[in-house]
């Protein structure tokens, strides 16, 4: 039986960051092409680790080993990629502060395309997002083939959008 759960991200998690951002698919994907240092590791993350509330940041756990990151984030802190303004259609039925934003990656190859990331997915919406949010909304590149049919696969949908083309896919899930 697969476990999987969740440690607030610390600021001893950051040389692990680090180094999953030297990952190729983690560099691709998530850190989009861009090279992180440490130094810039620690100026993305530890603001968040330092005020949890603004984005809560998490270490993805299977048992005991760290495999992965989530982080959640309130729509009306902080816009997905691809939103511009709260003019969006995205905002067309839900207010932002309904709307939740999602990020994750399995960072560990070995448990990748085995179920931990729609379990760790699964569990976090249980543990994070139900009762808090109505809607959750997840922005990956749209050459990202992959993310776009994980994320299909565990209910989102695509978001139909009058809005100007963007080169990320607005996917939702209602949870509510």
């Amino acid at each position: 039986m697969k476990s999987i759960h969740f440690k607030p991200l610390t600021e001893n998690d950051l040389l692990l960051m680090f180094n999953w951002f030297q990952k190729p698919h983690i560099h691709q994907w998530y850190a989009r092409g861009k090279s992180y240092t440490l130094n810039m590791i620690k100026e993305k993350y530890l603001p968040r680790i330092l005020n949890p509330k603004s984005t809560p940041n998490f270490i993805v756990y299977a048992d005991n080993t760290p495999i992965g990151y989530i982080q959640l984030y309130c729509v009306k802190d902080s816009l997905p990629d691809g939103v511009k303004d709260y003019m969006h259609s995205l905002f067309d039925n839900f207010k932002s502060n309904e709307i939740a934003g999602v990020d994750l990656f399995i960072a560990d190859e070995h448990y990748l395309k085995k179920g931990y990331a729609t379990l760790a997915l699964t569990n976090f919406i249980k543990e994070h997002v139900q009762g808090k949010f109505i809607l959750l909304v997840t922005d990956p590149l749209k050459i990202n083939k992959n993310a776009i049919q994980f994320f299909k696969r565990n209910g989102f949908k695509k978001l139909l959008s009058a809005q100007p083309p963007s080169i990320n896919e607005l996917l939702v899930l209602h949870v509510a």
